[in-house]
């Protein structure tokens, strides 16, 4: 009977211990209502698998976390397994102070997630702190989330398989996001940057790819250095002050179908790397297009012009043999080879440099209006320019609608109106013919013509020179 008895106890135990623990669901609101009024306390109570969810209000207590190594004031530490963090929306959730740092090293870190496996962050805000998410080990989700006047947007060490969509990096100082050696499987989408030194910083990581992103000022885009590999795709980068895509350093990238315009350079491949890419449009930087120190590029079916500085820069070929840098099958914005090699800097100017770029035979395609690069924006063109007595503008709309192009002069003042009225997606031409409004034939001088559509607006430099 005992024995029965005892076999009974023994194997109820073991069900109860086989059964599967339930994740909870913790709650963090301000008022009193949830378990707990402060995230900290909620983080510290969870288990592996658990979320927390977390209402609105503005959180701005931390406190040291201790690990080996280093103790720092931290606004959220996590130590624990495959936790979720749920804000109630990154306009309502907010953990930071409301005023910006000064002193970066004197600024705790924000959500800090230490030697664990997995942590997922979703709809919240982190603002005006030193590393807004410092991550060591393991893998991360960001998702509908701002990062905002950090020193450090998201710094990730030893990272594979980290995923944010969906996010906001704004006004961050140093870096909006930047992975160290050794990290793998990164990927960014659908996520915007704005006004930040550095945007992205892959640093000796593998895989690492960036999709559907928008990037607007500051100082560098995207960079990809230090032994790593990955892509840009589909992306907008405008208005970067130096260089919109950066691979430097014994790396590999593919770029395809992206926008760039404006900035110092667009594209600098230095140090043994190499870059591959297809379907990018390329503004013109005010130095370069495009500058190769030392590396190789497969570049053909693309849109590469000139703004004024050099199209295509080489430089560190020092040592025999030659290299062909093969850049046909490209458009250039101009079939006229004797102005595509004014644009060129390699070993014809320079007998130092043992390299040449081919860029024959010319494409005079366009990226038609099923590309994504072209959906991005509305493409506008002159040829010829300068001119006499006219020249065609040419545009290619991203999608259809009211289009309204203008001649003004350099004070701003509208000269003759081309286009006021609907047009449909894709290409479309107009005639200039060097008159104002009222027909008369205006003088020699420098003119701006500007497109506006829904999509934004486009501006070229004409030169009428009778």
């Amino acid at each position: 009977m005992y024995s029965r008895m005892y076999i009974a106890v023994v194997f109820v135990i073991c069900l109860i211990l086989s059964s599967p623990v339930r994740a909870r669901i913790w709650y963090v609101e301000r008022d009193g209502s949830g378990d707990f009024t402060t995230i900290q306390p909620a983080v510290d109570a969870a288990s592996p698998g658990d979320t927390i969810r977390i209402g609105p209000g503005r959180y701005t207590e931390y406190e040291p976390l201790t690990v080996p190594g280093w103790t720092e004031d931290v606004y959220v530490a996590i130590q624990t397994d495959s936790l979720t963090l749920i804000g109630s929306g990154p306009d309502v959730t907010i953990i930071g102070p409301e005023e910006p740092f000064y002193e970066p090293t004197e600024m705790p870190k924000g959500i800090a997630g230490i030697f664990i496996s997995d942590l997922s962050i979703l709809n919240l805000t982190v603002e005006n702190i030193r590393d807004g998410i410092y991550r060591s080990e393991g893998q991360l989700v960001l998702t509908n989330s701002i990062i905002r006047g950090c020193d450090l947007g998201l710094v990730s060490w030893t990272d594979c398989g980290m995923r944010v969509k969906d996010c906001q990096f704004l006004d961050n100082l140093s870096r909006g996001l930047i992975t160290f050696d050794p990290a793998c499987d990164i990927e960014v989408r659908d996520s915007f940057f704005s006004n930040i030194s550095s945007s992205i910083s892959f640093n000796s990581t593998d895989d690492a790819f960036v999709h559907n992103c928008e990037f607007h000022g500051g100082t560098t885009g995207v960079k990809i250095q230090s032994y790593s590999s990955g892509g840009i795709f589909d992306c907008r980068f405008e208005n970067i002050a130096f260089i919109a895509i950066y691979i430097t350093t014994a790396s590999q990238a593919v770029i395809e179908r992206n926008l760039i315009i404006g900035g110092y350079r667009n594209i600098d491949i230095i140090t043994v790397s190499h870059v591959s890419g297809t379907q990018n449009v390329l503004s013109g930087g005010q130095v370069a297009t495009i500058k190769i120190s030392h590396s190789t590029l497969d570049f053909t079916g693309n849109h590469i012009f000139n703004n004024g500085g050099y199209t295509v820069f080489l430089e560190a070929f020092f040592n025999p043999p030659d290299v062909i840098v093969d850049l046909s099958e490209n458009y250039w914005g101009t079939m006229n080879t004797d102005t595509i090699e004014t644009w060129i800097w390699d070993g014809h100017d320079d007998p130092d440099i043992h390299a040449f770029v081919d860029f024959e035979p010319i494409s005079d395609f366009i990226l038609d209006a099923d590309t994504p690069t072209a959906r991005t924006t509305d493409i506008l063109k002159v040829k010829p320019n300068p001119f006499n007595p006219q020249t065609e503008l040419t545009y290619t709309l991203a999608q259809d609608g009211l289009v309204r192009l203008a001649i003004y002069d350099l004070l701003g003042r509208n000269i003759a109106v081309l286009i006021d009225g609907h047009r449909p997606v894709g290409p479309g031409s107009v005639t200039w013919d060097g008159r104002d409004k009222g027909g008369s034939a205006v003088a020699s001088g420098v003119y701006i013509a500007r497109l506006e559509t829904a999509q934004g607006v486009s501006t070229q430099k004409l030169v009428l020179a009778r």
